[in-house]
């Protein structure tokens, strides 16, 4: 209970120190920013978090630290920047076949569960079945993409921006970080856009190291959700998602055939 009162004790120090540092910044007037458009978290989640960092770690409690301290460091934080963290360490992100022809049409699928290292082969890949199979659209699939990598995503949107096939995008509330900055690209493209509102949460996190060797990752950035052209949160089986959007090209296709 010691140790309790001790880290709160701290914790709120650093929320009077930012506080204090709020009151200063206030007297000097600031043109008025819209909330889409606030930089300001961008500016000051780093170096709040690195600060309530520096006071938990005087505590002694980060080695090792225990479930319920994580937690209590968790949503201090949260109250803190108001963006969404975890505690984790660093694996291996599992590998998975990505790239394939949706059984049953003629659309081929890109399947990005993580935007990392291995974009490049990725990518390879889905333009040799492209010039083998030869199909009507391709359906990049971002459902529960998140990564930090922007050099793949640069890499995704540069095949983009060569492809000659019709693209469309599938998204879930779990596309965040990376791939949902990706997506804002594809949208502001045209791209046909199947799924569920994606999280809100574009753009790399930021990442403070522990003394137990986890990482702290971050969001330092919100945004308002991007809404798909053809919801399909009425299909409660999101592994139908794939289909019904191949179905909808397909359709899509032969209109356009027909005209």
């Amino acid at each position: 209970m010691k140790r309790k009162t001790v880290i709160f004790a701290l914790l709120f120090g650093v929320f009077a120190a930012f506080g204090d540092n709020a009151s200063n910044a206030a007297e000097t007037p600031q043109p008025t920013v819209p909330p889409a458009t606030q930089p300001a978290s961008k500016a000051t989640a780093k170096d709040a978090a690195e600060e309530l960092l520096k006071a938990v770690e005087q505590t002694g409690l980060l080695e090792p630290i225990s479930p319920e301290h994580a937690q209590e460091f968790q949503d201090f934080l949260l109250k803190l920047l108001n963006v969404p963290a975890m505690l984790e360490k660093e694996t291996a992100f599992p590998k998975a076949p990505t790239v394939c022809m949706i059984q049953g049409t003629h659309v081929a699928t890109f399947v990005i569960p993580q935007f990392d290292d291995d974009m490049a082969l990725e990518l390879k890949k889905l333009a040799e079945l492209v010039d083998k199979e030869k199909p009507i659209a391709l359906l990049l699939n971002l459902c529960k993409s998140c990564g930090d990598s922007t050099e793949s995503a640069a890499q995704l949107l540069e095949f983009c921006s060569t492809e000659t096939t019709p693209i469309a995008v599938l998204f879930d509330k779990e596309t965040k970080g990376v791939a949902e900055t990706t997506l804002q690209e594809l949208v502001q493209r045209k791209c046909l856009t199947f799924g569920e509102p994606s999280a809100g949460l574009p753009g790399p996190r930021k990442a403070i190291s522990l003394s137990n060797d986890a990482t702290l990752k971050y969001y330092a950035t919100k945004a308002q959700p991007i809404k798909p052209q053809i919801d399909l949160t009425k299909t409660a089986d999101h592994a139908k998602w794939p289909r019904t959007a191949a179905d909808h090209l397909t359709f899509r296709h032969i209109q356009k055939k027909a005209k």
